[in-house]
C-alpha cells in the first residue's frame, strides 16, 4: 500500500527556482523530469543519496488536491511529495520520511518565504506555518 507526506508549499518562488533552492538547502539532487503532453512541470528524485532504499521524492505544481476539513491544499502551488519505498523494513522507511519531511519543513520555515502544511497521506495535518502570521 502506498503511503506518503505530502509538504505543500505556496510562495513567490516559481516551480524551477524552488527546485534549486530545496536541493541546495537539503542537499538533493531533484531532477526535472520529462514532460508529457499536456502535464505540468515535476521534479523527482528516486535515488535521494543516503535514504535512496526507503523513499523517493517528486515536487510537482500540479497537485490536484481539493480543500478538506482544516486543509486547504488550493491555498498552496506546490507539493513536496514523500513517498516511503516498500523496503523489506517498512517501519524504518517510514521514520526516514518522516525525518526527512520534518527536515525540509523545518529548513523552509526558516526561510520565512514559504506557507507551508505538512501531511500525512493528504488525510491528516501535522503541521503547518504561515509567515505572515509570526
Amino acid at each position: 500500500m502506498s503511503w506518503s507526506l505530502n509538504l505543500l508549499i505556496d510562495g513567490p518562488a516559481s516551480l524551477d527556482a524552488l527546485a534549486r533552492e530545496l536541493n541546495l538547502l537539503l542537499v538533493i539532487a531533484l531532477g526535472q523530469e520529462e514532460r508529457h503532453e499536456g502535464t505540468k512541470a515535476a521534479y523527482s528524485n528516486n535515488e535521494f543519496t543516503d535514504n535512496r532504499e526507503y523513499f523517493f521524492l517528486s515536487l510537482v505544481d500540479e497537485h490536484g488536491l481539493e480543500n478538506d476539513r482544516d486543509m486547504n491544499f488550493e491555498d498552496f502551488a506546490y507539493e513536496l511529495n514523500i513517498t516511503r519505498k516498500n523496503s523489506c523494513d517498512p517501519n524504518m522507511a517510514e521514520q526516514k520520511c518522516f525525518e526527512f519531511a520534518r527536515l525540509a519543513f523545518d529548513t523552509l520555515k526558516k526561510t520565512g518565504k514559504y506557507r507551508l502544511m505538512l501531511t500525512e497521506n493528504v488525510q491528516s495535518k501535522l503541521d503547518s506555518f504561515d509567515p505572515l502570521y509570526l
